[in-house]
Formats: structure tokens, sequence, C-alpha cells
């Protein structure tokens, strides 16, 4: 209820690693806060005064192509350099 009042997390929230900060210092996690038995949801547990609400940033891993592409951009800098220093001798 309180992200939604304060207007809710944006497109690059991960909502699945949320956590809460209690002022007494306990964690609660988002795997925590779900239970089989009593079905409750991590968004509906009671926040109290002095609580945080912390959702990260979702991070993205690097892709293999991102990597060949990077590695082919230097290899190519590398071979104008090298044509660069031909035509200069």
């Amino acid at each position: 209820m309180y992200m939604q009042l304060a207007g809710g997390p944006n497109r690059d929230a991960d909502k699945k690693h949320e956590f809460i900060i209690r002022a007494d210092g306990e964690v609660v996690s988002h795997g925590r806060g779900k239970t089989i038995w009593s079905g409750s949801e991590f968004s509906d547990l009671r926040i109290y005064p002095g609580d945080t609400i912390v959702i990260p940033e979702k991070t993205y891993k690097p892709s293999v192509l991102n990597s060949v592409m990077n590695w082919t951009q230097v290899g190519a800098q590398l071979a104008t350099v090298a044509a660069l220093i031909t035509v200069l001798k």
C-alpha cells in the first residue's frame, strides 16, 4: 500500500528482491513475507514507524554477443592503427 501511495516502483525495479528494514534492525525479505500456510503477500506486511522499504534496481548481465562486439571493436581499432603506422612509414 505504501509503495502505491509513493507512486509505485518504476520499470527498473527488481520487485522479486525487495525487502523491509525494520526500525529494530530486522530485515524481512520478499521470500520471507510469503508463506504457504498464511498465504500472505509481501505487499500486505504491516509497516511500522521507522521501517524502510527497499526495492533495488534490476541488474543486467552483459550478453555473450555484447562481449564479442566489444572485442571485435578493439580488434578493428588495432587494425586501423597498424594500417596507419604502415602508411606513415
